[in-house]
């Protein structure tokens, strides 16, 4: 598999995982910090149960084309994309 490819794969598996991550975080604040309802509470339910259910398929995938050695390994280079967004984010309100 080419670098670029690889690229390709950690970018899509990572970008989609702080999607599903930003869609649970956001139906927790709904749910914290307004009245609420059955919908709400079903909403986040999906929510953290779509983010499961990707990361899970994120680790296999990336396990099975070797990007990463084990579940320790994905959590690590997870990690770092996540930190590496927040630097950009930073570095947009800086300039």
């Amino acid at each position: 598999m080419k670098q670029t490819e690889k690229s390709l794969i950690y970018e899509y598996l990572f970008s989609q995982l702080a999607r599903f991550e930003d869609e649970e975080r956001d139906h927790l604040v709904n749910i914290r910090f307004r009245k609420t309802d059955a919908v709400d509470c079903f909403e986040l339910a999906r929510a953290k149960d779509n983010y499961i259910m990707f990361l899970q398929f994120a680790k296999d995938i990336m396990t099975l084309l070797h990007l990463c050695e084990d579940d320790h390994d994905f959590n690590v280079k997870y990690e770092d994309y996540r930190l590496l967004i927040v630097e950009r984010e930073r570095s947009k309100w800086i300039e």
